[in-house]
């Protein structure tokens, strides 16, 4: 496709951990319309750069800090924050007077806070700044990109009036052949936070509702006639559909390979030492799937697909197909900011509130088709979900 001159001169990814390592992975030449991409983390880490990245170090917790790494960059940029335990506001705070944008993947509580509800998490993370560039909000696969697919299958859908309701579902059949650890394709911490520690979040009767006593809620998933034992477990990505008005219902339907479900029976801190995501070097197989199941209330269904196989990813880009699907989803929010419209605006967005004209979603479609994001028809999987 053919892309609109680009818009900032310079990238910066701060954080060198699997989606980092996975970002610049698959990047390929997406990446060749900055005149330099620069890599930040703690510490100094081997990865598959290019030339023309160059890696400094530092905490961009630390103000003064990421001042001067700012200050050493042609501006304006582009800031992808893929830290975890990071207070995202506060970096956002400094980043908002400069001309930069930014990019983050997940929500966060503030520094020093061990807050788990997303009904306190979301607030805080959506926090509107005034900022000279624009904000992309929980930017991923799920969430993000969820976001982005269920708008679509609601103006698809022609019932202009109508209410909604939306299954996130995601099956992650990661395994390896080890004896010494249980394998998962992202950070072990938040994993365990999400399903043990958070609770359950859902969208019921068009309202939000977290039920506060509820961390563990088992369902089964049908996945084209294959039981999966999942859970029912709290997301931004549920928190942001649940802002729009047409819908009614919305949960995410969370399933692992079995020894990982069986782990997170455990309580956290088990569970924390037993997972582990697996080296780079390490041969991963199984699926990673996620699918948006959206219902009108006079019977419309329609649903929507992205599955990758774990071996290929890891084969073809050394990252597992967890990683790769979300560096992918990164991937498209840095090149829409750097050809798109919203990259010269400025203002705070999620998945739910990007503004969508035709043009934008002619231009997200073909940013698919060039990355590879392939989201295909999932009518045909019949998924459902009991318990």
């Amino acid at each position: 496709m053919l892309l609109s001159p680009p818009q900032y001169r310079t990238l910066i990814v701060a954080g060198a951990g699997n989606v980092g390592r996975a970002l610049l992975a698959v990047s390929g030449r997406d990446l060749d319309s900055f005149d330099e991409v620069v890599l930040v983390d703690r510490e100094p880490r081997p990865l598959p750069v290019s030339p023309a990245c160059r890696f400094v170090g530092g905490d961009i917790q630390e103000v003064d800090f990421l001042r001067r790494l700012l200050a050493g960059c042609r501006l304006p940029a582009i800031f992808v924050n893929l830290c975890a335990g990071v207070d995202n506001v506060a970096v956002r705070a400094v980043i908002a007077g400069e001309e930069v944008a930014y990019i983050d993947t997940s929500c966060c509580a503030p520094l020093g806070s061990s807050e788990v509800r997303f009904s306190r998490l979301m607030p805080y993370s959506l926090t509107v700044l005034n900022s000279r560039r624009p904000h992309l909000l929980c930017w991923g696969i799920n969430p993000g990109l969820v976001e982005i697919v269920t708008r679509r299958l609601l103006a698809q859908s022609g019932r202009h009036g109508n209410r909604f309701d939306v299954t996130i579902y995601e099956h992650d059949d990661l395994q390896v052949l080890a004896k010494d650890f249980i394998a998962v394709g992202w950070n072990v911490d938040a994993l365990v936070e999400e399903v043990i520690e958070s609770p359950i979040l859902v969208c019921r009767d068009g309202r939000l509702q977290e039920d506060a006593q509820a961390k563990h809620h088992p369902v089964l998933a049908c996945w084209n006639g294959t039981v999966v034992p999942s859970r029912l477990v709290g997301h931004e990505d549920i928190w942001n559909l649940g802002q729009l008005p047409e819908i009614d219902g919305a949960r995410f339907v969370y399933g692992l390979a079995p020894p990982v479900m069986a782990a997170l029976e455990q309580d956290a801190a088990t569970a924390r030492r037993r997972l582990k995501v697996p080296a780079a070097a390490v041969p991963v197989r199984g699926l990673e799937r996620v699918a948006v199941k959206v219902k009108a209330d006079d019977g419309w269904s329609r649903t929507l697909l992205w599955q990758e196989d774990h071996y290929e990813t890891w084969r073809s880009h050394g990252v597992n197909a967890v990683q790769y699907q979300t560096a992918k989803s990164v991937l498209l929010g840095i090149l829409l900011l750097q050809h798109g419209r919203h990259g010269r605006g400025n203002g705070n967005h999620s998945g739910a509130t990007l503004p969508l004209a035709d043009a934008d979603i002619r231009l997200v479609d073909g940013l698919m088709e060039r990355l590879g994001i392939s989201w295909t028809n999932g009518d045909t999987l019949d998924l459902r979900y009991q318990g």
